[in-house]
């Protein structure tokens, strides 16, 4: 899988890999549909959860990279300093919400209904993404680089 990335990665735009973030959400229905759906039979949740964990981990770097650069591009020289902190500020918080709301939502439902759960949202984020380039400014409008 890692030498698949590699092999792509020169490929893909900004846009490409902000658009990826979609498919690396959706990898959190792998666990959920090899546990309630008998998906792959012999392939147990765990498993599947590492590999969902890893095939949203493989495009997440690129896509904050993506996202990180095409932000900055918007902010002038001076206020490079002030405009990382509130990125990572907004990153940081984003991150403890998502930890809170799923140790929240975990006392309700709990495993496997609460992948369930997150498969839907996480299919609405990963929607999200797909369709996020075409309002950023700046970015390409394709997803790979012409040859």
């Amino acid at each position: 899988a890692a030498a698949g990335l590699m092999a792509l990665a020169h490929r893909l735009t900004d846009t490409g890999w902000i658009k990826l973030m979609g498919p690396g959400f959706a990898a959190v229905a792998l666990p959920y549909l090899v546990w309630t759906a008998g998906l792959f039979p012999g392939f147990g949740p765990a498993a599947a959860l590492t590999i969902s964990l890893l095939i949203a981990g493989m495009v997440y770097g690129p896509a904050f990279v993506a996202l990180n650069t095409t932000f900055q591009r918007w902010v002038s020289p001076d206020k490079m300093g002030p405009s990382i902190g509130a990125q990572s500020s907004f990153f940081n918080g984003a991150l403890s919400l998502g930890y809170g709301l799923i140790s929240l939502a975990a006392s309700f439902a709990p495993l496997p209904g609460l992948l369930g759960w997150m498969t839907l949202a996480y299919g609405v984020l990963g929607i999200l993404f797909w369709l996020a380039p075409r309002f950023l400014p700046g970015l390409p409008a394709t997803m790979f680089h012409k040859k």
